[in-house]
């Protein structure tokens, strides 16, 4: 299996899991510099199913190097409280929970 294909499933289940425990999903585009950037959309049903016929990375990908500091991290952090954003998932850092960059 492919890494986008990995990714899609993933996404697939995380939205599904959500949907049932009564949570939205967010994709925040171009990964840790959507964070910074406050750059994310509510991921719908039929944006998930999408994302298996497209393959790849739907909501892209970027290096940040701003997120490789503390002044990245907090921006990060503080956009997240600001959204009232609880929780984060992601590939690298599986659950945090209450904003693990502070």
């Amino acid at each position: 299996m492919s890494p986008g294909a990995i990714s899609s499933l993933y996404i697939d289940v995380l939205y599904n899991l959500c949907q049932k425990e009564g949570y939205q999903l967010l994709g925040y585009k171009y990964g840790y510099q959507g964070l910074i950037d406050n750059k994310f959309s509510v991921l719908t049903n039929q944006d998930v199913q999408n994302i298996f016929s497209v393959g790849g990375s739907v909501l892209k990908t970027s290096r940040c190097d701003a997120f490789m500091k503390v002044q990245g991290k907090k921006k990060a952090a503080q956009n997240l409280i600001d959204n009232n954003i609880d929780y984060t998932i992601s590939k690298k850092y599986y659950i945090k929970t209450k904003h693990p960059w502070f």
